[in-house]
């Protein structure tokens, strides 16, 4: 299930060109790429534990990542939605000048 904030296909629905810009750092790509095991703190008790991040999580983080993005894409092709990913190591004059005229947002 996705969750976004922004009633997107009420804006569609009023004839607004809507797109969907969605940035992911390469921390959130793969977060266990640089730790094999870590300290974390709970926020909400303040509770540490020391966590391994195994190969299965790994796997399980990117699988999960992956049908999320790929439910994403399937949303807003569905609202006729113009849907694009933007990876925080890519260089933003490439963005700018690829990307964005790609996708309408620029010409």
């Amino acid at each position: 299930m996705i969750l976004i904030n922004v009633p997107l296909p009420p804006l569609r629905f009023k004839n607004f060109d809507v797109k969907v810009i969605q940035i992911l750092g390469e921390t959130e790509l793969d977060p266990f790429k640089k730790i094999k095991r870590g300290k974390i703190v709970d926020v909400e008790t303040r509770e540490k534990k020391t966590v391994t991040f195994s190969e299965k999580n790994r796997r399980l983080y990117k699988d999960f990542l992956s049908k999320h993005n790929q439910q994403l894409r399937q949303f807003c092709r569905t609202n006729k939605i113009v849907y694009s990913l933007a990876k925080t190591n890519m260089e933003f004059e490439d963005f700018i000048l690829r990307e964005l005229p790609k996708i309408g947002f620029i010409r």
